[in-house]
């Protein structure tokens, strides 16, 4: 059951940056928001909204001015931190070198570069979605 809910919360936190970035996308969307977000929603969603849901005048972020596509970037650090912390998992054994590296690589530094610097440097590659789909039970 956890797995479902999951899966249904990502959804739905899909849902709200999708929205975010469409109705910014042209100038005169406001005037068809309603439609807008019903047409995301059907995109997205796996269980259809009620008519009478009007979650977008309570979306507090799209209007407070400190968004910045805040639910994206959650998921992204998200992404990131399941993806270094397989590196400690990948073996049955832990990798005593890891922690060491992860310590040069990501938090000596700590924002002197983009973060996905320090991910690649500590991992090698980019990051995948196969961490954070495993993390979270959807695989």
């Amino acid at each position: 059951m956890i797995g479902i809910k999951v899966d249904l919360l990502t959804l739905r936190l899909t849902e709200f940056p999708v929205f975010d970035q469409r109705l910014h996308a042209r100038v005169g969307s406001e005037a068809t928001v309603q439609a807008l977000l019903d047409k995301v929603r059907a995109e997205v969603a796996v269980t259809p909204s009620p008519a009478f849901n009007r979650s977008q005048h309570s979306y507090l972020q799209l209007f407070a001015g400190a968004y910045s596509v805040g639910l994206c970037s959650q998921k992204w650090a998200d992404l990131l931190s399941v993806n270094s912390r397989s590196a400690f998992e990948i073996q049955s054994v832990p990798d005593a070198s890891v922690g060491p590296r992860y310590l040069q690589k990501v938090r000596e530094v700590g924002g002197s570069r983009p973060a996905i610097e320090g991910f690649n440097a500590l991992r090698g590659r980019d990051p995948n979605s196969d961490a954070l789909l495993l993390h979270q039970g959807m695989r």
